[in-house]
């Protein structure tokens, strides 16, 4: 039996872009989630199928690495597919490639099984794992690194949940966490780094309405090879953390349009 997998292609739009034209880290996390969608729907396992059983997905941590710059215009073939489950998780992976076949993304997240009534994952039946195409469950777990707790506040902001930033699953899309994440660092900041790859753990959702506070510290321990790591929490106004993250930047300055 094999995986399924399923590919779409994206143009990135203006609106999908910063004021370097290149594409925002958001914009193609989004492609990646549109194309896990569309993966559950040629499968037959769609949202609105989960959510009559009292089921939904809860993405819980999440890898991704930037290759390259994407610029505004391009097009890129964005492919998803679940390697794997165990218990009540999913394995997912993705590549976005450009028009040249040469990967410039990679990403891998790992996505519960949630019951809707409990709030408790459940464990993945087998007739939706076998609909991915997956013949048995994983013996062993699905390997992220650990992140590290920030120890210093070098930047801070406060964010308020908008209804624009509610998904079809009812809560906070998990790329707007990244947005506040990147929000919280200086404008200057962008125009001397590239994204070289963001590492996230969801722990507690949020809601339409609350407050949070998006916290970063700055690590320059690599700094002599043009990279700086940013560690990353967000809690709510009762302090609870909501998620951890760490994100790693690259010097841009010489590199041009093809970094």
């Amino acid at each position: 039996m094999n995986n399924k997998k399923f590919t779409k292609e994206y143009e990135v739009h203006y609106y999908e872009a910063d004021h370097k034209k290149r594409a925002l880290e958001t914009s193609i996390i989004n492609y990646f989630t549109d194309t896990n969608l569309n993966l559950a729907n040629i499968c037959k396992i769609p949202l609105e199928k989960l959510h009559q059983s009292n089921l939904t997905l809860m993405l819980q941590k999440y890898d991704v690495e930037f290759l390259k710059s994407v610029y505004q215009g391009e097009k890129l073939r964005v492919t998803a597919s679940v390697e794997g489950v165990k218990g009540p998780c999913f394995y997912r992976s993705g590549i976005a490639e450009d028009s040249l076949g040469n990967t410039v993304v990679k990403g891998r997240g790992l996505v519960y099984l949630v019951n809707t009534e409990s709030r408790r994952p459940t464990e993945v039946p087998k007739e939706i794992y076998e609909a991915y195409g997956i013949e048995r469950p994983s013996e062993e777990d699905f390997p992220f690194e650990h992140i590290k707790a920030i120890e210093r506040e070098d930047y801070s902001k406060e964010f308020e949940v908008r209804y624009s930033d509610i998904d079809i699953n009812g809560h906070v899309n998990n790329s707007k966490y990244i947005t506040w994440a990147l929000e919280t660092l200086p404008f200057e900041h962008y125009d001397r780094y590239r994204m070289e790859r963001i590492r996230i753990v969801y722990l507690k959702e949020t809601f339409y309405g609350e407050k949070i506070y998006s916290k970063i510290e700055i690590d320059n321990s690599e700094n002599a090879e043009g990279r700086v790591k940013a560690l990353h929490e967000i809690r709510n106004r009762e302090g609870k953390l909501l998620c951890v993250g760490e994100m790693r930047f690259k010097e841009i300055y010489n590199e041009g349009k093809n970094s």
